[in-house]
């Protein structure tokens, strides 16, 4: 879901991939109307209601779409971001979702808690799923659509810190 608090339940999970092939799960053959997508999902996390599934004509069929649907939810929340976050980096999460690279997403600042903070779980339409992962904090402020670094090395010079997270 979206935020925790309403938006797109995980039902069965698409499968799409980043040449655009979609597996038995569904998506539409048509390009997905991002904008309306990512309007219905902002909808949906500010009232907190959720969808079984998204309608025909807003199913991403690649992967592409997807973060088009993404761009398009962060620009109707016009929530500041506070961190970003990889996922889906083994290959058993790729295959349990059905896609065939690992995916990457931003957080809102309203969705960060500090350590020890108490959830109440009724804000929740359905339980969490908790994993445990590992948290890289930049010690430089990175734009959004800054080139990715030219290697390893780099990429680590941008890291202060490596600190434990629970999503």
């Amino acid at each position: 879901s979206v935020g925790g608090r309403g938006g797109l339940r995980r039902a069965r999970p698409a499968a799409v991939t980043s040449g655009g092939s979609v597996g038995a799960a569904g998506g539409s053959a048509a390009p997905v109307d991002a904008a309306r997508a990512g309007a219905l999902l902002a909808e949906l996390h500010r009232s907190g209601r959720t969808l079984a599934e998204m309608p025909e004509g807003l199913r991403p069929a690649t992967v592409a779409e997807s973060y088009a649907i993404q761009d398009a939810l962060h620009a109707a929340l016009a929530l500041p971001i506070g961190a970003l976050k990889v996922g889906c980096t083994s290959d058993a999460a790729q295959v349990a979702l059905r896609i065939d690279e690992p995916i990457a997403g931003r957080l809102a600042v309203t969705t960060l808690h500090p350590d020890g903070v108490a959830l109440d779980l009724a804000g929740f339409h359905h339980p969490p799923f908790l994993e445990c992962e590992f948290g890289l904090r930049f010690g430089v402020d990175v734009a959004h659509d800054a080139s990715p670094p030219a290697d390893a090395e780099a990429a680590w010079s941008l890291v202060d810190a490596v600190v434990p997270t629970v999503d």
